[in-house]
């Protein structure tokens, strides 16, 4: 594995360790032997931990990482910054070409500018266009194009992985494919990660027992695996869309509707499907009372008739809504209607209109 330069056509990065041979046993790896300032080195352990990034050079070796990972390849300026210390900028349109870029400030002086991108025929052109986005005129606006610093990463990205160890060997970051998929943040996360292994590293080194080390992958799909698998979900839809502005509108229309508490909890990745739930609930009632602020939409209509001498609920419309909240709506009248009158008749009128 010759990984000294990037090849972005063989999807390897950069590292300073030539790894010549991998030897593999029942029990997993058995040495190593590798290259470095052009002197050839064996290894032995009895454990092995495989933190080469993108190359997973062990964890490819070993057959536990992922072969239909998705990779993304992302450039930053640290570049002076005119204005709003305190406001982050993120980008997004068919104009930056299937990725997104950003603004973070780093202190009253200085921003960082980014892009970042999914498509493979635009790796080669990443530094053209972060350059270009000094062409949006809030980029312009708020920093100077006079990168003092430059950065290059490759993000190694997909469905999160069902295992992390195989015999002795454990995968971390990169090669586990544990930066979160949805903000493309590794550092907190795999920090986390190396903390959880560790901790079964040393208790299987302890009690000289290697099957410990399964409970690193335990933990970690504990904490993470779910919001893993919906930071993926929703990354795919984003990347579907970069390149229709009409979606990409809309999208950021209804971003506007949520909190601040919310959105920061959105792009801290910290996701689960209850989270979801409750923003498009939020979202979907503030779209509602706005109609009805504005008088452009009645909340109910209900009339009433009378069959048999009994009384029932004629008809009743929610607008707007989910089925599923009218439908729960629904039964909890029908429910009350019945201890108040006990005069229900389940042969009632119910229109929902969606």
């Amino acid at each position: 594995y010759e990984i000294k330069e990037c090849d972005w056509s063989s999807d390897v990065c950069s590292s300073d360790l030539n790894v010549k041979k991998v030897n593999c046993g029942k029990k997993g790896i058995n040495y190593i032997i590798y290259s470095k300032e052009n002197n050839d080195k064996k290894v032995s352990a009895k454990i092995y931990v495989d933190c080469s990034g993108p190359s997973a050079i062990l964890g490819g070796k070993m057959g536990i990482s992922d072969d239909k990972s998705i990779m993304a390849v992302g450039i930053e300026y640290l570049v002076p910054l005119k204005k709003e210390p305190y406001t982050a900028d993120l980008f997004v349109g068919s104009n930056l070409l299937g990725g997104y870029g950003w603004i973070f400030p780093k202190n009253t002086k200085t921003a960082i500018v980014g892009y970042g991108t999914f498509s493979k025929s635009h790796f080669s052109n990443v530094e053209k266009s972060l350059r270009e986005m000094w062409k949006i005129k809030r980029v312009s606006e708020r920093c100077v194009l006079k990168p003092s610093e430059k950065n290059v990463a490759v993000l190694k990205t997909g469905k999160p992985l069902s295992r992390f160890v195989k015999g002795n060997l454990l995968i971390i970051g990169d090669s586990a494919l544990q930066a979160n998929p949805l903000v493309g943040e590794g550092v907190r996360f795999v920090m986390d990660a190396s903390k959880i292994a560790s901790k079964w590293i040393k208790k299987s080194i302890e009690t000289n027992n290697l099957g410990l080390l399964e409970n690193y992958t335990n933990e970690w799909k504990k904490k993470y695996h779910l919001k893993y698998k919906i930071a993926f979900l929703i990354q795919q839809r984003i990347k579907r869309a970069s390149t229709d502005d009409r979606k990409l509108d809309l999208g950021v229309r209804k971003l506007k509707n949520i909190s601040d508490k919310d959105f920061v909890k959105l792009l801290s990745g910290d996701i689960n499907y209850l989270f979801l739930a409750k923003l498009m609930l939020k979202s979907l009632l503030t779209n509602i009372f706005q109609k009805i602020k504005n008088n452009k939409l009645s909340l109910f209509s209900y009339s009433a008739h009378s069959t048999d001498s009994r009384s029932t609920i004629g008809a009743f419309s929610f607008c707007n809504l989910c089925p599923f909240f009218g439908f729960t709506l629904f039964w909890i009248l029908h429910f009350n209607f019945f201890l108040t009158l006990n005069t229900i008749s389940f042969g009632s009128h119910f229109f929902l209109l969606i």
